[in-house]
């Protein structure tokens, strides 16, 4: 991943510039030239992962879980529309759309009823029997 790195290794920022306070009144802007080979895949895969969700069949899952899906698929499509990008809104739109996805959740199955039929016949041959030869216990 791109960005501006700590003397840890961790991102700190992933913006084309950072500004931040070197020492006493001296506040520094630096600008980062990011690779684009690097957004350029970004993108492809955030349009191969949009393309895979507009193939998919939705309609087994709840309406809730398909909402929260398609909102995150339009914030990917305003991403690929934006002539400036970073890597780390690139990851964090394909992460966010990643989610929404596994996140998706089955409609519960319809339940059939059940068929009764050879329940109610055994019923009814019980009370076609005579019981008074049986004791109550």
């Amino acid at each position: 991943m791109a960005g501006w790195i700590s003397e840890s290794g961790d991102v700190v920022h992933t913006e084309l510039t950072y500004t931040f306070t070197a020492a006493d009144d001296i506040t520094l802007t630096a600008v980062f030239e990011k690779d684009p080979e690097e957004t350029e895949i970004g993108k492809k895969e955030l349009e191969a992962l949009i393309l895979e969700i507009e193939r998919k069949d939705l309609d087994e899952y709840t309406e809730e879980s398909v909402n929260t899906l398609l909102k995150t698929v339009k914030v990917g499509r305003e991403v690929l529309a934006m002539e400036e990008c970073s890597q780390g809104m690139m990851e964090i739109t394909l992460n966010m759309i990643r989610a929404a996805l596994n996140g998706l959740t089955k409609k519960p199955s319809e339940m059939k009823p059940a068929n009764k039929t050879a329940l109610q016949e055994a019923i009814a041959f019980v009370e076609a029997e005579d019981l008074s030869i049986y004791t109550d216990e």
